[in-house]
């Protein structure tokens, strides 16, 4: 089946089997990230659906595939209802709700569609925290062959590393309440949860900005991190516990070099998609020096 239209032709099913065979994902946990317009321009409108089951497909049986559903249902005041609240993350995190065998995981602000081994491990996500203990991303990180995939996007489109951020106490940030509606069969209740949000008045103030394009950098030169061609695009894809390690590091080396960047970079790495630009670009003493705490751990 061809699935996308990009400026070097066609891109097809068997193109994107052949790129999961070189993937080392059977029976691996996988939370998979998109942005299919990225891709190029789609040709049927099957096509979410077609790529979702050959990545099931490909993690097996004793694999498991989770997608953002996200929703920020309580940041906007609405309620939130794991069976029709609407994904506003991504098509495929709105197409993976809708599909036969999918959990929806239930939270105000972060559910994810699940399916696979690990379902009902993840499926008991606490709604009372975004990124703390059992929050989805804790449960995640602790399963074995764990892997982050983003296709089409950079990985500054991940919520994931804010969980890193809370797990490292990182500065820029702290814990806020927030309270939701939420809706469980015919009964609407009102919930408190807690989410590590940004510190604009001390940390993030001026241009900074969150950015993952320098961790992009380091994180390919130290070969942890691969960049697979794909359509008008490319899969990007790590091993969650890579990321962490190496995420750790970074705090710990310089936040604001390696995490942080001005509006302008982050325009570029971020929205405009160049994941590349700062590829070649590290300071060589920085790099020493993360590697120092990866040969440490």
């Amino acid at each position: 089946m061809d699935l996308f239209r990009t400026n070097n032709g066609i891109s097809t099913d068997k193109e994107f089997e052949e790129l999961l065979s070189g993937l080392s994902i059977e029976r691996a946990n996988i939370y998979l990230c998109s942005s299919l317009l990225s891709l190029g321009r789609p040709l049927n409108l099957k096509v979410p659906e077609l790529l979702i089951n050959k990545i099931l497909e490909r993690v097996g049986k004793e694999g498991t595939l989770s997608i953002p559903s996200y929703t920020f249902s309580a940041y906007n005041k609405q309620i939130f209802d794991p069976v029709s609240s609407k994904c506003i993350v991504g098509t495929l995190g709105e197409t993976a709700r809708k599909m036969p065998g999918f959990i929806r995981t239930f939270h105000p602000v972060y559910s994810h569609s699940v399916k696979g081994k690990n379902t009902e491990l993840l499926n008991s996500q606490s709604p009372k925290t975004c990124f703390g203990k059992g929050s989805f991303f804790d449960i995640f990180c602790k399963i074995e062959r764990s892997f982050i995939i983003v296709l089409g996007g950079s990985l500054s489109a991940l919520a994931f590393y804010h969980y890193y951020d809370q797990l490292f106490s990182a500065p820029g940030r702290f814990v806020k309440k927030f309270k939701a509606l939420v809706r469980k069969g015919e009964d609407v209740t009102e919930i408190e949860f807690d989410s590590y949000v940004k510190d604009y008045e001390n940390f993030y103030i001026g241009d900074l900005m969150n950015c993952l394009g320098r961790f992009d950098a380091l994180a390919t030169e130290l070969g942890l991190l691969q960049h697979i061609p794909f359509a008008g695009n490319y899969l990007h894809i790590i091993k969650e516990e890579d990321f962490r390690k190496l995420y750790d590091a970074c705090l710990l080396i310089d936040q604001k070099y390696f995490l942080c960047s001005t509006k302008k970079e982050w325009e570029e790495y971020y929205p405009k998609n160049n994941f590349k630009m700062f590829h070649g670009k590290i300071d060589p003493e920085m790099r020493k020096e993360v590697q120092k705490i990866l040969q440490s751990n």
